[in-house]
């Protein structure tokens, strides 16, 4: 049988400092129906992990930001000096609106109804610069599960606050001709809010399920780095996405069971303490229920009254 170590592992994250707008994206097409030259090669590593099929989309900086606009309608947006193209790959998209695209390939058309939606993303306009002073990588975790889906305006908070989503999702704005800029021009950080969210909805799925199920995923995956002092070894998530799947991770390890509150706009996840069957992750949600509940009985019974007379 084989020796089990228990060796100590400390999360050592520092949150990334820069300026988040909220801009507009909107859908052009396939790249493949603008027919240029073939853009310059990336050799960029970390977007070697992305499937063949790219979107092509106009990134606008002048839109301004209503906290009720999800999705607006299909007008074609005012063209500035910060306006700039760009090419994308499939995985970097909500699967809901990719989906609506039709299959990719050489000559495919993506139909009329998709083209020229805008929608509301996040962008990172300034660079990201890493703060010294390392946080306590539980506290975002928490506050992640506690973000109100659908919510741009908590989710730009908690972007404003810890800072690079995935490090991964890049916009390189292409020039006139279609090719991507030189080696070293800027880039732009995003974050394409419906893919968070369904990025939340497939982790508290996976922590439903038995631990084997994540633990032998690629997101399990943890990378320790060694010092010369105590703790020796150290886990550094470069984004909040590493942190989240490193706290889903080192809870699984533990033995942690999870919890999803039943009260319908909640959601949050919580950790079990003890084989006592819980609904709510706090007495706040189970008295908020109980109410809500009282009140629907009380309605009933005084509209059955006002019938009965």
């Amino acid at each position: 049988m084989a020796h089990i170590l228990n060796i100590p592992v400390q999360v050592h994250f520092q949150p990334w400092n820069t300026s988040w707008s909220v801009v507009t994206a909107q859908i052009l097409g396939w790249k493949s129906e603008f027919r240029e030259p073939e853009p310059l090669t990336l050799t960029n590593s970390s977007l070697s992990h992305l499937t063949s099929g790219q979107v092509r989309l106009l990134v606008s900086f002048n839109r301004p930001y209503s906290k009720l606009e999800g999705l607006s309608g299909g007008s074609e947006p005012m063209r500035t000096s910060k306006d700039f193209i760009t090419d994308v790959q499939l995985p970097v998209l909500p699967k809901s609106l990719a989906s609506r695209f039709g299959p990719p390939g050489p000559d495919a058309v993506m139909p009329k109804k998709v083209k020229n939606q805008t929608y509301q993303i996040l962008l990172a306009d300034s660079p990201c610069v890493q703060n010294k002073q390392a946080v306590d990588a539980t506290r975002l975790s928490n506050e992640f599960f506690a973000l109100k889906k659908d919510n741009l305006e908590e989710l730009l908070q908690f972007i404003r606050k810890w800072g690079r989503w995935d490090a991964a999702h890049l916009f390189y704005p292409l020039k006139d001709d279609g090719q991507f800029r030189q080696p070293g021009s800027p880039n732009f950080e995003f974050v394409w809010p419906g893919l968070v969210w369904e990025y939340r909805d497939a982790c508290r799925d996976a922590i439903r399920k038995k631990p084997s199920a994540w633990l032998g995923s690629p997101q399990a995956t943890i990378n320790t780095y060694q010092q010369s002092e105590p703790p020796y070894f150290l886990v550094k998530p470069c984004d909040c996405r590493q942190v989240i799947e490193v706290s889903i991770t080192g809870a699984m390890l533990d033995k942690v069971e999870f919890g999803v509150c039943a009260r319908s706009d909640c959601r949050r996840i919580f950790k079990k303490k003890s084989n006592h069957r819980r609904a709510y992750c706090s007495q706040y949600c189970a008295h908020l229920v109980s109410v809500r509940k009282g009140r629907r009985a009380t309605a009933r019974l005084t509209g059955k009254s006002k019938k009965a007379r």
